[in-house]
């Protein structure tokens, strides 16, 4: 179990996911999980069957409320497996007596261990109290399992609601199909990181609304390492003309950079506050790679503004928890001597118009797999 955790880590970590106060574990919190199921047992909200304890669903009027369902729809259409030993075929388990060699512990019920959702309620409430604001988790848990979870909780934690926001992924597809083990096109994260940036990869999960589901191909994930790419790449743009552009002239071009900052920190705001939209600051984001890439192609930038859009987007990128690190790709300093001198030859040529020497000169750059990029503060480089 510990290799599994650790595992997961690993992967959360690569991905820029911030690590929870406390990861609790079901094992843990027997003593509190049979307490709480001795209070639904106590007001007939809970019912033992032999060595099991069912919930009652229909003890609980507002049952259905969260996927919008109700019990005589349900069952008007049931395909349900009747237990005789249940009241209603939609009742679920709480505590289940456990089988010769099952794991179990002690209980007022007899030896046994906890239904399927009963942990969740007990762990959330203990570490983030009676009522909290948001609970997360696939969509197919909507229903049963986070509809069984608030017909467990409120009835014990007397609050309504339990959870003030429900936020529910979509399903993850790979190339257009469900992953499935059966369908043979199961992978792990680990797998993609053997071809693909982590933080394209968390790029490429960003792009999509998190309530959509998301497809996973290599050429999306492509997409997704592209995208990323020209965001570092702005980044070395601004690193490149740091020292070469001049400081303002006025302090009304600093105020009107100012300006054009906060359209775009206002647009931003509103797609992260739309449901978390998660795609839509994305947008924001490259939009304002266009806005800097536009500014930064003549010679009209300056110091003072090219700091402040450095930092803007770091800003950005850092709420979508995406990291900038600015790799560097330039080889030992014996290469990057000869590349700098090529280049500089380079340059004379070009200035005594002996273009064909200038175009010899780049074509050996190109066999030393070097892109050139030429701009209005110089000629800059990068190893392909």
């Amino acid at each position: 179990m510990l290799i599994v955790i650790n595992s997961y880590f690993d992967v959360m970590d690569k991905l820029n996911v911030e690590r929870a106060n406390i990861y609790p574990k079901a094992t843990e919190h027997i003593k509190e999980i049979i307490g709480w199921i001795s209070k639904l047992v106590d007001t007939k909200a809970a019912y033992v069957v032999d060595k099991d304890v069912y919930y009652n669903v229909q003890s609980f009027a507002d049952y259905g409320k969260l996927s919008g369902r109700s019990l005589d729809d349900m069952k008007a259409g049931a395909r349900v497996n009747i237990d005789k030993r249940k009241k209603s075929p939609f009742d679920f388990t709480l505590w289940k007596e456990s089988k010769p060699g099952e794991p179990g512990w002690a209980s007022p019920w007899g030896y046994g261990r906890p239904g399927w959702h009963i942990e969740c309620s007990v762990m959330s409430t203990k570490y983030l109290g009676d009522q909290f604001d948001i609970h997360g988790g696939g969509l197919d848990l909507t229903f049963p399992h986070h509809e069984n979870e608030i017909a467990q909780t409120e009835p014990v934690t007397g609050k309504h609601p339990w959870v003030k926001y429900w936020m529910h992924n979509g399903f993850v597809n790979v190339n257009h199909q469900k992953m499935s083990k059966s369908l043979g096109n199961f992978f792990t994260l680990k797998d993609i990181f053997q071809k693909f940036d982590p933080m394209a990869v968390r790029l490429f999960i960003l792009m999509t609304h998190y309530r959509s589901p998301i497809n996973f191909s290599d050429d999306q994930l492509e997409e997704g390492a592209v995208a990323y790419g020209r965001i570092l790449r702005t980044m070395e743009d601004i690193k490149f003309l740091e020292s070469k552009v001049r400081t303002p002239a006025a302090r009304i071009e600093v105020l009107e950079t100012e300006d054009e900052l906060a359209v775009f920190r206002a647009k931003f705001e509103k797609a992260m506050n739309d449901d978390f939209n998660t795609a839509g600051g994305v947008g924001v984001v490259f939009e304002f790679v266009r806005f800097i890439n536009e500014h930064t192609k003549s010679e009209k930038a300056d110091s003072v503004s090219l700091a402040k859009y450095k930092k803007f987007l770091i800003e950005l990128c850092d709420v979508l928890g995406l990291t900038l690190a600015i790799k560097e790709v330039k080889g030992d300093s014996t290469e990057a001597s000869l590349i700098e001198g090529l280049i500089s030859e380079r340059k004379s040529a070009r200035q005594n118009k002996d273009f064909a020497k200038a175009d010899e000169i780049r074509k050996k750059l190109d066999g030393m797999g070097v892109v050139l990029e030429d701009t209005a503060y110089g000629t800059k480089w990068r190893k392909s």
